[in-house]
C-alpha cells in the first residue's frame, strides 16, 4: 500500500507535507504509511481514493478494505497499452472457452449436489478464468484511463448511473 501511495503522490508532484495537509495528517505520518509502518487512517481512504484518482490506489484500497478479495494492481507487467489490451483479449478468450464447457453442467437442474466431482473441478476453473479476466480487465481500464486522461472515478460514477438507469442496480440515498 505504502508504494502504491507515494507513487500516486510523486505522480501528482506533491510533497509529503502537501499531501498530509490536504487530509489533515501530518506529512511524517504519510512518510510512515508509505514506508509501510503505519496504516492510511479509515475515514481518509475514500477521499483520498477520489482526489487522487489514482488506478493502483484504488485496487490496493479495495483490496485492504477486504482482506485481499479483488483484483490487485499488476505491478510487474509491460504498462504498455497495447500489451494490457492483449492479455485481456487473451483472458476473455480463454474465459469463454471454459464458458462453454462447462454450460451444459450449469443449464441442468440442481444444485452442488447434483454435480460430480470432476464437474466441480470444471466449475473451479472456470471462476479462476473469470477472475483473471476481471484481473485483466481492470488493470486495463486503470492503463487506458491513465494514457488517454480519462478520471477513473468519473467513469466508474457514470457505470453505476447506467447501471441504476437500467435497473440493474438501485439508487442509494
Amino acid at each position: 500500500m505504502g508504494s502504491v501511495l507515494k507513487e500516486a503522490r510523486t505522480e501528482y508532484g506533491l510533497t509529503q507535507k502537501v499531501l498530509g495537509d490536504r487530509f489533515h495528517i501530518s506529512g511524517s505520518m504519510i512518510n510512515e504509511i508509505e514506508h509501510d509502518r503505519r496504516r492510511l487512517p479509515k475515514e481518509i481512504k475514500p477521499k483520498m481514493a477520489r482526489e487522487l484518482d489514482d488506478a493502483a490506489l484504488y485496487l490496493e484500497l479495495a483490496r485492504e478494505a477486504t482482506g485481499g478479495i479483488g483484483a490487485p494492481w499488476l505491478d510487474r507487467i509491460d504498462d504498455h497499452r497495447v500489451v494490457c489490451c492483449l492479455k485481456f483479449h487473451e483472458e476473455v478468450i480463454e474465459a469463454l472457452e471454459m464458458l462453454e464447457r462447462v454450460m451444459p453442467v450449469l443449464l441442468r437442474r440442481g444444485g452442488r449436489e447434483q454435480v460430480t466431482v470432476g464437474e466441480l473441478d470444471t466449475i473451479k476453473m472456470t471462476l479462476v478464468e473469470i477472475i483473471e479476466v476481471v484481473t485483466a480487465a481492470q488493470n486495463t481500464v486503470a492503463r487506458l484511463a491513465k494514457s488517454y486522461g480519462f478520471s477513473l472515478a468519473q467513469l466508474w460514477d457514470e457505470h453505476q448511473e447506467k447501471l441504476i438507469r437500467s435497473g440493474y442496480l438501485e439508487q442509494k440515498k
